[in-house]
């Protein structure tokens, strides 16, 4: 049994709350709609915690408004 105190928690900073949840919903729907402001962010999220579609699906949409 795991102990909640052993549980390592990381907190997200500089992180926009709207794309945690962007990426919450990624992880229960599959849905790769993000809006173009959050995709930066939403990016970040999914490298961090390893969800390559959802950041090559934000990469396509950044990338041609560079």
């Amino acid at each position: 049994m795991i102990a909640l105190k052993d549980l390592q928690v990381e907190k997200l900073q500089n992180i926009d709350y709207q794309a945690v949840l962007h990426l919450l919903h990624y992880i229960y729907t599959s849905d790769e709609d993000v809006p173009l402001n959050l995709c930066s962010d939403v990016n970040l999220l999914a490298d961090n915690y390893s969800e390559p579609d959802l950041k090559k699906a934000c990469d396509q949409k950044i990338l041609p408004n560079l």
